[in-house]
């Protein structure tokens, strides 16, 4: 025969084989009568043979386990019909018999069998009974005719056991007997094996297909024994829970693609699950990372920079993407590590150069290094000699110069008078500046700095001279008598005036003594009769010179001498007078400004104004010294013929009561007297 039909009715535990031989046989057992049903519902049909023969001409239709559904069960293909019959049936197909499993998931549940037992009794069947002790049985099972009758026969020769549990640890097909013994007491005995699984299947080579906005997860379950029935996987994420598993095809299952959107470094933990026919279950957990990539990574140095020079405590800080991802991290300064977690660290360094890199180890394995770092450590100053112009240098032109130590590079720049800089060039070793600048005084300040920013600093005052002296003889006598001294005075007028002298005839030489303000004196004794030539010179600090002539001559004792004298203006008087001048002439003006915003005595009024009304007044001025000031704010009015007699001085003061005059008597100070006008008493002091 070409192999076995098995079916069985769902929910009954009735279990029929049978050879199958022709097309009309396998026909027959497909599309029986209704009262084949069981008031089963549907048939289920397990169909072990090389190829689906059985079902040409058959009007069914093939699908693939995906489309079917059929993970309950270890097979290929589906065939389903209902052809001459009103009960549907649906048949399951292995073409390989390895794969052929029992159709029940697990064999402690129950056994329903069935045999086509040859040598069929006509006395009846008495017993039918199981013995497996493979199974843990411990003795005998009877099996029972369930009662269903399909031909409406005394029986239909169908037998089943209760349930009963396997209580083996084994796993394989364990061997077992069925014996039928009949009312005369015949026996017939049919060994067959029974398939007892106790290993769960295997769940292995879990992988993700991750994309931007969806997640599949695909695992192996493999199991040699029952086959796999079911796969799911339960994943940690919301809203997702169980997710139920098909094949793909041999023994690669898939979820499918999920909606599952997961962030940078976001974790997502499957755990796959598998069961066999039997019931036995096992799982596998695996959890994907969805990291960036290596090339996304970034890690650089913030400082110190590459060349740089620093002059203080030296900071070293990197800066990293995916901070809080970070396994480690740590510097290598000089060949030495030292680890740095928050990516910074400040350190005082001796002087000179320096390497410094950063290393950064991401969770994943991923790290990175920085390029190499080298920089200068410097805190000394730089060093400068050699300078000009140096305190008290008089020169006609300026010319900026120094020579600068330093080992870092340098930036050097001149100041001059406070106010304006001028960059310094290096040429030859030594610095060098030439700004134009006014004759006078002035301050210049060489400042360098080096790249650290350290600074040293020189300064100098110094005389810029442009001019030749300038000799003026303010006083000497063109002929003087024999014996008599000759006194001269005269004036230089230079900003550096170095030295002066008097040469007599070209030959004897004289210092003259200075006097301050560039006025010099000499006196010359025993000077002989007759003429002489005086030569003045003057030189300056800034290598100008000036002379001037002068002439002399002695007259012998006795003859008339004619002194006549050289005068020449004096500028320096002619200074200090105008200034006098000036500050006489604001002190007058102010005086008038003060007179000016004096108030003004009353006009004269009529006789009984009292001296209340101009007590606040000053005295009016007389023609003298005297004034005449009222005894009270309240005078008494008294007549003119009442007045003390005192012979008059013929001077007149100003009542300040009503502006008249008061003649002034003689008399010690102070005199009582009246106003003659207005009759108010007052004091002459």
């Amino acid at each position: 025969h070409y192999g076995e039909y098995f079916f069985y009715a769902t929910g009954e535990k009735h279990f029929f084989s049978a050879p199958i031989q022709d097309l009309e046989g396998f026909d027959n057992y497909t599309t029986g009568p209704a009262d084949r049903d069981y008031a089963s519902g549907v048939r289920i049909g397990l169909l072990h043979a090389p190829i689906p023969v059985f079902t040409i001409g058959l009007g069914v239709t093939h699908y693939e386990p995906m489309i079917s559904n059929t993970t309950e069960y270890d097979l290929y293909m589906i065939a389903e019909t209902s052809n001459n019959t009103t009960i549907p049936a649906r048949y399951y197909y292995s073409p390989d018999s390895s794969s052929l499993k029992e159709i029940y998931r697990n064999i402690s549940s129950f056994i329903s069998l069935a045999g086509d037992i040859p040598g069929e009794s006509i006395s009846g069947i008495q017993r039918i009974y199981l013995e497996a002790s493979s199974l843990g049985l411990p003795g005998p099972l009877a099996l029972y005719d369930d009662g269903m009758h399909m031909d409406g026969a005394a029986g239909d020769e169908v037998y089943s056991t209760d349930c009963f549990t396997v209580s083996t640890a084994a796993t394989g097909r364990l061997p077992a007997v069925i014996t039928a013994r009949d009312v005369s007491g015949h026996e017939i005995s049919y060994p067959f094996d029974i398939q007892v699984d106790n290993t769960p299947p295997a769940v292995e080579s879990i992988r993700f297909n991750i994309t931007n906005t969806t997640a599949e997860i695909m695992a192996v379950a493999v199991d040699e024994e029952s086959g796999v029935s079911r796969v799911w996987a339960e994943l940690d994420l919301p809203g997702f829970g169980s997710v139920p598993m098909h094949r793909l095809y041999g023994n690669l299952y898939t979820t499918g693609a999920l909606d599952v959107m997961l962030a940078p470094w976001e974790s997502l933990s499957a755990s796959v699950h598998a069961e066999d026919v039997a019931g036995n279950t096992n799982h596998t957990t695996s959890v994907y990372r969805n990291l960036p990539s290596p090339e996304s990574r970034t890690l650089y140095t913030a400082s110190p920079l590459n060349g740089s020079y620093i002059n203080t405590s030296v900071v070293l800080r990197v800066c990293a993407s995916d901070v809080e991802h970070l396994s480690s991290l740590w510097f290598t300064l000089d060949g030495a590590e030292i680890p740095a977690p928050d990516g910074r660290l400040e350190l005082q360094l001796p002087e000179g150069q320096h390497s410094f890199t950063a290393t950064a180890v991401w969770e994943d394995g991923v790290s990175l290094t920085t390029e190499a770092a080298v920089f200068t450590v410097d805190t000394t100053p730089p060093v400068i000699t050699r300078w000009t112009p140096v305190d008290g240098d008089v020169n006609t032109t300026l010319f900026i110069s120094a020579h600068i130590n330093d080992s870092s590079p340098l930036e050097v720049w001149a100041l001059l008078d406070c106010m304006t800089a001028y960059s310094m060039s290096l040429t030859d070793g030594m610095w060098y500046a030439s700004p134009d600048v006014s004759e006078g005084h002035h301050t210049a300040v060489i400042t360098a700095r080096d790249a650290a920013g350290n600074t040293a600093s020189v300064s100098a005052r110094f005389l810029i001279d442009w001019q030749d002296p300038e000799i003026t003889v303010s006083d000497y006598p063109r002929e003087i008598p024999e014996g008599e001294p000759l006194e001269i005075v005269f004036h230089v007028e230079d900003l550096s005036t170095s030295e002066v002298t008097l040469v007599l005839d070209g030959l004897g030489t004289y210092y003259p003594l200075p006097q301050g303000s560039g006025m010099y004196t000499c006196t010359i004794y025993n000077l002989t009769p007759g003429a002489h030539l005086l030569t003045v010179t003057a030189r300056d600090q800034a290598g100008h010179s000036a002379s001037e002539d002068y002439t002399v001559t002695v007259v012998p004792s006795g003859e008339h001498v004619e002194y006549r004298e050289k005068r020449v203006v004096d500028w320096t008087y002619v200074y200090m007078l105008i200034i006098l001048a000036v500050v006489l002439s604001l002190m007058l003006i102010g005086e008038y400004m003060r007179r000016r915003e004096l108030p003004q005595p009353p006009p004269p009024e009529e006789k009984g104004k009292t001296v209340e009304d101009s007590i606040y007044l000053p005295a009016a001025p007389s023609s003298g010294t005297d004034r005449y000031i009222p005894e009270s704010p309240e005078p008494e009015r008294v007549e003119a013929s009442s007045q003390p007699e005192h012979p008059p001085t013929g001077k007149t003061v100003r009542c300040p009561v009503c502006g008249g005059d008061v003649p002034v008597p003689e008399g010690e100070r102070p005199i009582r007297t009246v106003c003659p006008k207005c009759g108010a008493k007052g004091v002459i002091r």
